[in-house]
């Protein structure tokens, strides 16, 4: 019986060399899901809930609105709105 697929150059069986990338045969790709994300308005809802000052949550909602961030971990809200409640007014 012929070998349906000859070997190339370096005696390797074509079909054998042409293997996924390796990024796509990693072991954690599957195993590392997506971070959660919630929107702007979730978090500013949450936020509001347990805060006393709801207008600075609404400076902090406007802010973020214009930058573009809509959708993000909740990490990285809470670092940003950190940031802007020690910012100096100006």
């Amino acid at each position: 019986m012929a070998n349906r697929h000859p070997p190339n150059e370096s005696g390797v069986p074509e079909s054998a060399s042409k293997e996924a990338p390796p990024e796509k045969l990693s072991p954690d790709a599957k195993s590392d899901p997506a971070p959660h994300t919630l929107s702007l308005g979730e978090f500013c809802r949450r936020e509001s809930a347990r805060f006393n000052r709801p207008e600075t949550v609404g400076a902090f909602f406007k802010l973020e609105t214009i930058a573009g961030h809509l959708r993000d971990t909740e990490e990285q809200f809470a670092k940003r709105l950190s940031d802007f409640l020690t910012q100096p007014a100006n």
